[in-house]
């Protein structure tokens, strides 16, 4: 990367000027997660960046871009939350999360047993804001005064697992926390819990919200058109920003949808990005085919993949099977009556 001007500051913000236009491809490779390297001869790993500015301009008819400004801020690291929790500026911690939407605390295997995550401030108690927090094996205080309504909004989406410790008689799941595994943790490059774009017609919507509905209920984090999508932009832009956001793409796949401009823009795109994750080495995402009725897939090479058919099922069982595929979690065993097969031949 060519050299350019930069300058830090305590906040741990960087300005890299004069990128030249062979690394225009970076913001992809941001938005997935990857590294980003920058003339200080620095890396970070991009869940803990932000990308918070960006200027460019089309150099040419070639649409090479020519990045002319880049600030980049580092989100708060482990030891710098954990003294805010011990010092309880709880004020601070949620004034930084309101600011770093895109922050998850990472409290994993920590003794929280003895702080106070609900502070009182001028008499009033102040919980900690901990949604989509990492406590997974996390020891948590034993608080009397968390009001159980005000939980929801303190650990929504929050994970944790087998080895976490929540005040006796408090159920996470109630209030939105997400249990997961071990092997969960270790098999996704996104973290636990996958962003899942959903790609439908609209002709389909009221199946479709009622699925979103369900899979957030279930704490999965769900981008779709009609809550996602800003105005004022290019549908095919927004569809791209959102897209590469997320690393599991849903397709609807059904009669009304198969030859719809959009979904089929979707698929294709969905391919695009799969194809150039692989040149480049990277996991792709998964492209998981909810077939709402028995319309075949499209194309010889998706007619190959495993897909989630819809047809006959009940919504419950449908969208349970969709929530372990989203999850990739193993299934029980289906049980067979060995019994009718005493005395079989073959």
């Amino acid at each position: 990367m060519s050299s350019g001007s930069v300058t830090t500051s305590q906040s741990r913000g960087y300005d890299v000027t004069s990128l030249t236009s062979e690394h225009s491809d970076f913001l992809l490779v941001a938005r997935r997660r990857s590294y980003l390297f920058v003339d200080l001869g620095e890396r970070f790993p991009m869940h803990c960046v932000n990308v918070s500015q960006i200027e460019y301009k089309s150099r040419n008819k070639s649409k090479n871009i020519h990045i002319k400004r880049i600030v980049i801020e580092a989100n708060m690291n482990k030891e710098e939350a954990l003294k805010l929790i011990r010092a309880r500026r709880v004020t601070v911690w949620n004034k930084y999360r309101e600011e770093h939407p895109d922050w998850k605390p990472d409290l994993s295997y920590e003794s929280l047993e003895t702080r106070n995550l609900s502070p009182t401030i001028r008499s009033k108690h102040i919980h900690f804001n901990l949604l989509e927090a990492n406590l997974c094996g996390t020891k948590l205080p034993q608080p009397s005064d968390y009001p159980g309504s005000r939980m929801t909004s303190v650990i929504k989406n929050a994970i944790f697992n087998a080895d976490t410790v929540f005040p006796s008689g408090f159920d996470p799941v109630e209030h939105g926390a997400v249990f997961v595994t071990k092997s969960q943790l270790k098999r996704t490059d996104f973290g636990p819990i996958p962003a899942v774009f959903i790609s439908y017609a609209w002709a389909n919507d009221d199946v479709v919200l009622a699925i979103d509905q369900w899979l957030r209920n279930r704490g999965i984090k769900t981008k779709i058109d009609k809550r996602d999508f800003f105005a004022g932009k290019r549908i095919r832009d927004e569809i791209f920003r959102v897209m590469i956001e997320c690393n599991v793409i849903l397709v609807f796949h059904s009669q009304q949808s198969k030859d719809k401009p959009w979904p089929t823009f979707e698929r294709e795109l969905a391919e695009d990005i799969e194809m150039e994750a692989k040149t480049e080495g990277k996991t792709p995402p998964r492209k998981i085919y909810f077939v709402v009725d028995n319309t075949p897939l499209p194309g010889i090479s998706e007619k190959n993949r495993i897909a989630i058919m819809a047809k006959g099922k009940k919504f419950e069982f449908a969208c349970e099977e969709l929530y372990h595929h989203i999850l990739q979690l193993e299934r029980e065993p289906e049980k067979v009556d060995i019994e009718k097969w005493k005395g079989y031949t073959f």
